[in-house]
């Protein structure tokens, strides 16, 4: 997810998220990082059902627009690769800021969603209290 730079926020600054952990962290998310009139796009629950009366609370008090999708349709977007290397672009340049607390190869993603020791060189999403996404770099 990414966040356009700004103030002014009722909540965070994210313009939007695209979701497919659920659990805690999506209700956590929508109150913390988005601002108001942004969007959630959930196409996923990996880490189980989100609280969803904390997550209405969130859409109403935001005015937040929620879409429920699958990864299968978003990757079927003609131009989907190349919104997302717009998107890292604006990132680069300092026009969006991610929201995001690590930024890993995608080819190793797959680590992120394994429990891991603290001295590995990996990150993982599943420690307590890790709120933002990981950014996955294709190289």
């Amino acid at each position: 997810a990414a966040a356009e730079t700004g103030s002014g926020d009722a909540g965070g600054g994210a313009d939007g998220i695209i979701d497919g952990i659920g659990g805690d962290a999506l209700a956590v998310a929508a109150e913390q990082l988005l601002c108001e009139r942004a969007s959630i796009i959930r196409y996923g629950s990996i880490a189980g059902p989100p609280n969803e009366q904390r997550l209405a609370a969130a859409v109403k008090r935001l005015c937040l627009q929620v879409k429920q999708d699958s990864l299968e349709s978003f990757l079927q977007v003609r131009d989907a690769a190349h919104q997302f290397q717009d998107a890292l672009g604006l990132m680069v340049q300092g026009k969006y800021q991610p929201k995001a607390w690590h930024v890993t190869s995608w080819k190793e993603a797959d680590q992120c969603l394994k429990e891991q020791p603290v001295w590995t060189e990996h990150a993982t999403q599943l420690r307590s209290g890790r709120i933002g996404r990981i950014i996955l770099r294709f190289d």
